[in-house]
């Protein structure tokens, strides 16, 4: 925009008796299209509020940031202040959005004795600033543009459980065998396999050149603390042993798929001590730490206008060192 033009933009307005920029041209327009599900995590869910914002003026301006109020049952329950610093041409009509999430313990303590209830009530409220500096006579005259958006949220918190674990070893006489086969005198082998059966401490080398399979398991309990129904779908799920090693689990019934409530799958892993030698002895001996189940799954709200199949990705602390032995 030339100085000319802003002139004669500026003689307009007095020409036709307008105090402000916006008498002459009209405001700025904002309008909010939706609100959606961006992700999910441990935490909670962070929605996106997509908006639309246009510049009516034959000059550009700067949107200075969006102040909003995340509402229920008239109390605020999260303020977001945005600096978006956006800058609209002349003319221009641009679409954004704004981040923000509500942790899951909040959603269900918001839902109280309701926390059976599929969704809450929100809105959203708030307003947006605008720099028109870039016209000089008026660079006092910023104006704000309120706007307010419903949503609903779904009350749902995902819970996972590891429970019943169990160190599945071959049979004492089997276990014996695998030693001796490896080289370790049939005398040692018998005193070793009973210590390894009972979970007593032994040698970290013991299992080196030793070829047996042992089976861990656990029971997973996948929970919805909450009403909203849900799809669960499991893609992957493995223990991460601290030492830069994963132990893939697979699920004994086959693919994990729960529709509703709540379930148990019981996971599974044949690792065999060619590999996983140093690891099966530290569990013997309980000084297996800084483990951590990881599972990967989508999630759908089918009764819900939200994305389909979202990823979400949990970590959680596994202590491998509860885990009983069993032998055949």
């Amino acid at each position: 925009m030339t100085r000319k033009l802003v002139g004669v933009l500026t003689l307009a307005i007095f020409i036709a008796g307008c105090s402000t920029v916006s008498d002459f041209f009209g405001k700025p327009e904002i309008s909010f299209r939706d609100v959606s599900i961006d992700s999910l995590d441990a935490e909670g869910i962070t929605f996106s509020c997509d908006y639309s914002v246009s510049n009516p003026y034959p000059v550009g301006i700067k949107i200075d940031g969006l102040s909003i109020d995340i509402i229920f049952e008239e109390s605020i329950v999260l303020h977001v202040d945005t600096d978006e610093g956006l800058n609209l041409s002349s003319g221009a009509f641009n679409n954004n959005s704004i981040l923000f999430k509500l942790p899951y313990e909040s959603i269900v303590e918001l839902a109280g004795e309701g926390r059976d209830r599929e969704v809450l009530p929100f809105a959203i409220s708030g307003e947006a600033s605008f720099d028109l500096s870039s016209i000089p006579y008026f660079s006092g005259q910023d104006i704000s543009i309120p706007f307010a958006k419903s949503f609903d949220v779904p009350v749902f918190k995902p819970e996972f459980s590891v429970g019943n674990g169990r160190i599945k070893l071959p049979s004492v006489r089997e276990i014996t065998t695998a030693l001796v086969t490896g080289g370790v005198n049939i005398l040692k082998a018998g005193i070793v396999a009973g210590q390894i059966v009972l979970g007593k401490n032994i040698s970290g080398d013991v299992f080196d050149g030793i070829d047996f399979d042992v089976t861990v398991e656990f029971d997973l309990g996948v929970n919805n603390k909450g009403g909203a129904p849900w799809k669960f779908e499991l893609d992957k799920c493995s223990i991460n042993t601290g030492v830069g090693s994963l132990m893939e689990m697979k699920a004994l019934g086959g693919p994990v798929i729960i529709e509703s409530g709540n379930s148990t799958v019981r996971m599974a892993a044949v690792v065999n001590t060619l590999e996983w030698g140093d690891f099966i002895t530290g569990l013997a001996g309980g000084g297996v730490t800084g483990s951590d189940l990881v599972i990967e799954s989508r999630l759908s709200f089918p009764t819900l206008p939200y994305e389909f199949e979202l990823p979400l990705h949990i970590e959680k602390d596994l202590s491998l060192n509860a885990f009983e032995f069993d032998s055949k």
